[in-house]
Formats: structure tokens, C-alpha cells, sequence
């Protein structure tokens, strides 16, 4: 190709690692080593030289990056920034509005959780101390599930809702797939089996592809309001 250009809102939305594949595509020598001029960076010595990270019994975690100057100009040789504010001028600014689901039945998941678990989770959560929060770590992917699965038959009525007062489409975003499914299920046999637009971590490209645009463009049919991913 005479030209190829990459385009992304979040080029390294994490660490500074995210944006090695994007040079080495698109200017690999961009990723020169200055000690050896010959060669280039690999993955492990691009994110040794720009991340600080600390080794886990799971591997190495990254806490943040380091030498982000050079990183930057090894960047501007080839990257063109341009802030929201600057070429979106007319997109109104982000709000935020807590939904309260107040109910009895949100605590029905919570009770999956063992006693002995619960309690090790409060005392951590009540004293507070760095060490204690970060052996709270592995039982908070079943905490947001829980909270996840607990929320969801509150969050299907206030769609309902929704649906009835107006006729403007709707996106839901989530965390974990099963609230997801669960709710295109739902909606899916609501709208005589016409499936609603979704996408899951485990969508095919044709598929998201379908959904993007039966969203997007389509209005006839109920099912066509509704985004789930």
C-alpha cells in the first residue's frame, strides 16, 4: 500500500506496551534500540524500557510507564493527535446519572457468596490497609459477577420502561456476558425471536459487523432499539 494509516480514540489505553504492534507496523524503525542501531526493540524489551511493572505469582503486573519522553518522540514522527474537543466540537459533554435499583431481590446473588468469604471480605473492606485490600483481589471478579447477575432482572424492567416513554434506541454496556445473554434472551422472545443487536467477547467479525450496522440503520423492527455488548 502507498499508505497505510491506523485510527483509534485509545492507542495505549492501558499501558505503554498497547502501542508496539501500532510502530511496528506502521514505522518499525521507529522501534530502533539506540544501544544496538542495528536492531530493533522486541515486545519484552519495548515494555522493559517503558513500564514499570512488578513480578506476581501471576506473572508480571504493570503499574505505570517510565522514559515517556522518548516514547513521545518516537511517536511524532509518524502520529497525528487531535483531542475531542478540538475536531468534535459539537458533541455535548459526557453525563454521568447513578440508576438506584432498590429491591430486595439484588441481594438474592449476594447470598451465593460463603460466609467465611463474606467475612474475609468486610474485614478487609473495614480496615482499609493496602495489603489487606490486595489479597481482596481474587475474590473481586466474583463480586462484580454476582453484583452483575443481582442487577440484572431490576435493570430489564427499568428498559421496559424506557422503551415505553420513548422511542429513542438504547445501549447497554456491561462487564461480564451473562447478564448480557440473559437480557437478549429476554428480549429476543419479547420481539418474536428477532435477536437484538449485541456483541460478546466471543462475537465472529461477520456477525459484529451485522450488528453494528442492523443497530445503526434498521428502525422497523423493535428488536433494532436495543444494544447489547
Amino acid at each position: 500500500a502507498a499508505h497505510v494509516f491506523v485510527l483509534t480514540g485509545t492507542p495505549a489505553p492501558n499501558e505503554p506496551t498497547e502501542v508496539y504492534n501500532h510502530m511496528l507496523a506502521l514505522r518499525p524503525e521507529s522501534l530502533r534500540n539506540p544501544d544496538k542501531p542495528n536492531e530493533g526493540f522486541s515486545r519484552d524489551q519495548f515494555r522493559n524500557r517503558y513500564c514499570l511493572f512488578k513480578q506476581t505469582k501471576y506473572g508480571p503486573k504493570v503499574l505505570g510507564g517510565r522514559n515517556l519522553d522518548d516514547l513521545r518522540d518516537r511517536l511524532a514522527t509518524f502520529t497525528l493527535r487531535r483531542k475531542k474537543s478540538e475536531v468534535l466540537k459539537d458533541l455535548p459533554d459526557l453525563s454521568y446519572k447513578p440508576l438506584l435499583l432498590d429491591s430486595k431481590e439484588a441481594a438474592v446473588s449476594l447470598k451465593e457468596i460463603p460466609d467465611e468469604e463474606l467475612s474475609f471480605i468486610k474485614d478487609a473492606l473495614a480496615d482499609g490497609d493496602a495489603t489487606n485490600l490486595e489479597r481482596l483481589t481474587p475474590h473481586a471478579a466474583t463480586l462484580r459477577r454476582l453484583t452483575a447477575r443481582a442487577k440484572t432482572e431490576l435493570l430489564i424492567a427499568w428498559i421496559d420502561e424506557f422503551l415505553e416513554s420513548t422511542d429513542r434506541k438504547l445501549v447497554v454496556y456491561g462487564h461480564h456476558q451473562e447478564p448480557l445473554k440473559r437480557m437478549v434472551q429476554v428480549y429476543r422472545k419479547r420481539c418474536k425471536d428477532k435477536e437484538p443487536p449485541n456483541i460478546m467477547g466471543n462475537t465472529r467479525s461477520d456477525k459484529r459487523a451485522r450488528s453494528i450496522n442492523g443497530f445503526q440503520e434498521a428502525h422497523e423492527h423493535p428488536a433494532n432499539r436495543l444494544f447489547f455488548g
